[in-house]
């Protein structure tokens, strides 16, 4: 096999930004493209809080493609020195807009923080108790016969 075929046979096998989805499915997973997808799929799923609904993981698999379409065509322009037709100038600007759409459909804020688990809680034991009333304020929990004992009951407020 001479040095042209085999460098036509790698090129036949890269991924360029109007693959097929056949050709996606069927990449080798150490490329850097896979690792585009993974690593997307993995940034979506944990700014979802790492659980994401079925309708949230079909989401975030547009979203991974476009991206991977989108570096495709960088590529490329950065290879072509920026030279792009209008096709290609149309195509990208739609891939873009179809992937800011998808990810404020994932919502622009993450996952809110994860309170701690009901075991956490039990683990740390009681809360300590807090007096929010002035040291010399009747105990409201007190009966009231020690209630009155503490002291002259406070006059009535005025009503006007």
């Amino acid at each position: 096999m001479t040095a042209m075929h085999a460098t036509n046979r790698r090129d036949s096998h890269r991924i360029s930004p109007y693959s097929k989805r056949v050709a996606l499915v069927t990449m080798d997973r150490r490329t850097k493209e896979a690792r585009l997808l993974r690593d997307t799929r993995a940034e979506l799923t944990a700014h979802l809080g790492g659980n994401p609904s079925a309708t949230q993981r079909a989401l975030i698999e547009q979203a991974a493609q476009l991206r991977l379409h989108l570096a495709t065509m960088d590529r490329t322009f950065a290879e072509t020195g920026g030279k792009m037709t209008l096709h290609d100038s149309r195509t990208y600007l739609a891939w873009a807009n179809s992937y800011s759409r998808l990810l404020r459909l994932l919502g622009l804020k993450g996952a809110p923080e994860r309170g701690p688990s009901l075991a956490e809680i039990l683990a740390a034991g009681p809360p300590a108790r807090v007096r929010t009333a002035p040291p010399d304020a009747p105990d409201a929990m007190a009966p009231p016969a020690a209630q009155a004992a503490s002291g002259p009951p406070a006059a009535p407020a005025e009503v006007i």
